[in-house]
């Protein structure tokens, strides 16, 4: 392919579109039908563009950087590192193409754009394609799961789940791969819906395998460096999976998702299972609320919650003040 020599002030093009965000969004920048294709000189894009969504900066804009690596961990693109302004869209002409700065000798040739942590927000991926060149051997990286198959960290309660990403036609590197057939899919902790969730992944993303369940109905995959398990049902597969493992479920330690109390709206936690007992605090609704207790007719729940300055608390709801959700049927005990 052919690329254009002009520094990236001069051949970037962005269409700035400005629009409402209604709420506090807290996932990255959204990816708009942006595709690139990575070759032996560099990268092209093909149209499309990325919508800015998150303030990492702390002034209104969301930082953005692009960079590039070959398969023997060589940087081949130098980092680009430029901020837009948020609620609106950045967009790269199709046939606008950049050089590499350095000349690979390896591949996968990964090309990746990051939002950068900031402003209390972690460093999120929001684009990875990846290419090979024919001028020198292919070079993977094996797939390593953790020790032992451990999953991913848990995502805390009523924390936002990361959203991960593989590079684009990572797939084809192996001998068969899953394909995310829905708009948005949880990877899990353990097999099954009553376990923890560790990460989200969006349509069309390509999936590592590592392993299967016994009947074939759960995956457990790689995405960058989080290793989870998704549902069979969400996605499509692709080339042979055949000589997958099976994973028994002692050799995967999955964490149940704790009964919780969904508080519908902003409520006083009581001291006790009464409302004629002392309001320890008022607690935000539309949250969940680990429960760790019920009365002897279930009428009211003792939940741990945090209180005014962080402050960690045991307390009350009655059952009318919100749902419970139970996914992991974990026994609830009574409390006195």
């Amino acid at each position: 392919m052919g690329f254009m020599k002009g520094r990236w002030s001069v051949i970037w093009v962005v269409c700035l579109v400005i629009f409402s965000l209604s709420g506090f969004v807290v996932s990255a920048a959204e990816r708009d039908n942006a595709s690139w294709v990575v070759g032996c000189d560099g990268f092209r894009s093909n149209g499309g563009g990325f919508i800015l969504t998150r303030d990492n900066t702390g002034v209104g804009r969301e930082q953005l950087v692009i960079s590039a690596t070959d398969g023997a961990g060589n940087v081949i693109f130098a980092p680009i590192t430029e901020s837009f302004i948020i609620g609106g869209g950045l967009y790269i002409t199709d046939g606008v193409s950049f050089r590499w700065t350095s000349a690979p000798v390896a591949n996968p040739l990964t090309v990746s754009v990051v939002s950068s942590a900031g402003n209390g927000f972690p460093e999120e991926v929001v684009y990875r394609v990846q290419g090979t060149c024919d001028n020198f051997p292919k070079f993977l990286t094996p797939l390593s799961p953790p020790s032992n198959l451990i999953p991913s960290p848990s995502v805390g309660i009523n924390e936002s789940s990361p959203l991960v990403t593989n590079p684009e036609n990572i797939g084809r590197d192996y001998e068969g791969y899953l394909i995310v057939n829905t708009f948005r899919a949880n990877l899990r902790s353990g097999a099954g819906t009553r376990y923890t969730i560790v990460a989200r992944v969006s349509g069309g993303t390509e999936l590592i395998v590592a392993g299967v369940n016994e009947d074939r109905t759960w995956w457990f995959v790689q995405v960058a460096d989080v290793f989870g398990w998704i549902a069979n049902d969400l996605t499509l597969v692709r080339g042979n999976l055949s000589n997958i493992p099976i994973l028994a479920p002692e050799e995967v330690q999955g964490e149940i998702l704790p009964p919780r109390f969904y508080l519908w709206i902003t409520s006083p936690l009581y001291a006790g299972s009464s409302s004629t007992s002392g309001v320890i605090c008022q607690l935000q609704g539309d949250l969940e609320y680990v429960i760790i207790g019920k009365n002897g007719d279930s009428s009211w729940y003792l939940v741990q919650a945090y209180c005014n300055n962080n402050t960690w608390v045991e307390g009350w709801f009655p059952a009318e003040f919100g749902a419970i959700r139970n996914l992991g049927n974990l026994p609830i005990p009574f409390a006195p």
